[in-house]
């Protein structure tokens, strides 16, 4: 009779915890003078996925025929993207009712040679952030937005920190997975 009851009640907290909002914090840092990029993933504040990149000097030569061989895989990626457009369309607009932004957080520091310069990448920064993240608002919504872009006309630096929070919970995601896994069968390569 106790094996029933703690067996009842583990499955009780794993089924209230599948319906917990899980917190998705996403941070992503680059500066380009620098020369480096920081992407961090944690979920419930553990992090999952931490990669700090420094980006090659010397890149190796294409090799013949590499752009028809790229236009060959893109035109195969677009008739696949054809066979599954509606299965993808039905995931997105599951995925717009079940989650939420609760912070998006941006943050950009621009320096050129030029004041005057400085001043009109600091403009075109500002509508491009704007417009991502109304297009994020317009999608999920956001609950807390922070935007700042500063220009700096002492320096040359391109300093860009990105950091927000998703919400969704954990059932949502596997009926996600679910739906994935459900288009395979559309996929013909």
């Amino acid at each position: 009779m106790t094996v029933l009851i703690v067996t009842g009640a583990i499955l009780a907290i794993v089924i209230c915890f599948l319906f917990i909002p899980m917190p998705i914090n996403i941070e992503y840092r680059t500066s380009l003078y620098r020369m480096e990029n920081l992407l961090s993933v944690s979920v419930w504040g553990v992090k999952v996925y931490k990669s700090k990149e420094k980006p090659k000097k010397d890149a190796e030569p294409e090799d013949e025929g590499g752009f028809s061989r790229f236009m060959g895989q893109l035109s195969q990626l677009s008739d696949v993207y054809d066979n599954i457009k509606a299965d993808i369309t039905r995931i997105l607009e599951y995925l717009k009712k079940k989650i939420n932004c609760r912070l998006l957080f941006v943050r950009l520091d621009v320096g050129l040679s030029n004041a005057a310069l400085t001043g009109i990448a600091t403009g075109a920064a500002y509508g491009l952030i704007y417009g991502f993240a109304s297009l994020i608002h317009n999608i999920v919504g956001i609950k807390k937005m922070d935007v700042e872009v500063n220009p700096d006309f002492n320096n040359s630096r391109a300093d860009f920190n990105f950091n927000s929070i998703f919400s969704i919970s954990p059932a949502h995601i596997i009926r996600v997975l679910w739906m994935v896994l459900a288009i395979k069968k559309n996929i013909l390569i």
